[in-house]
């Protein structure tokens, strides 16, 4: 437990250095939104400075199509109850939504192909998450510890789940494994104690629960 502390404070540690995307730091500001210009002409939104529960992210800021959501961007947003992701942004970063302790639901697009480590990291209130049909990795600590956590949907796609990615979500009842999933990291459904595997053949969810002394059944039966 100590290393995992230690690491998790590394990790966070340089979410938050990070403040600078470019050599120029050329943040810009519209609204409430602030936002820096990609190399291709497109917006990555950096912070938000609103108060509101609930926010729909918009497309465009100053008409430039929103990508990305950048780096612990809506981190310790505690106003917030509700977030809609709009169909432009393929890249949610690291530490995204870190400390959105009131954040009940979160809309994700299906263009999404990217999701950073700890980006829902004790977004307690979290109940349900869809993840979008594009994303292929499970980053770790994606949603550690999201305890009021009862159900998500791990799209066909997913090939890695990383380690501790679902760690200490203690309400998570059932999860299904798609047969597209190859590996599962170290502790990645650690302290989720109420949990059973629904393990689609062809994946290795089969074995990682045997291992692990995880509940488990097969899909149908």
């Amino acid at each position: 437990m100590k290393q995992i502390i230690i690491f998790l404070c590394a990790i966070i540690a340089s979410l938050f250095s990070a403040l600078c995307p470019t050599e120029d730091c050329g943040f810009l500001q519209s609204g409430d939104f602030e936002y820096y210009i990609n190399e291709d002409g497109t917006a990555t939104v950096s912070k938000w400075s609103g108060e509101l529960d609930v926010l729909e992210i918009p497309g465009e800021i100053d008409a430039r199509p929103v990508t990305a959501i950048g780096e612990s961007a809506f981190s310790d947003c505690r106003s917030l109850n509700s977030v809609q992701i709009p169909e432009s942004v393929t890249t949610i970063g690291s530490g995204a939504f870190y400390f959105c302790t009131n954040l009940k639901s979160i809309e994700l697009p299906d263009s999404v192909t990217k999701i950073g480590e700890l980006a829902f990291f004790s977004c307690n209130s979290l109940k349900s998450v869809k993840l979008p049909a594009g994303l292929t990795v499970i980053d770790e600590w994606m949603f550690y510890p999201c305890d009021s956590l009862t159900s998500i949907e791990i799209p066909a796609g997913v090939t890695v789940i990383e380690q501790l990615a679902f760690y200490s979500c203690d309400n998570l009842t059932s999860i299904r494994i798609p047969a597209s999933v190859t590996s599962i990291g170290d502790r990645a459904f650690s302290d989720c104690r109420k949990l059973t595997l629904i393990v689609e053949k062809g994946s290795c969810a089969e074995a990682y629960a045997e291992a692990n002394n995880i509940p488990y059944t097969y899909v149908n039966e």
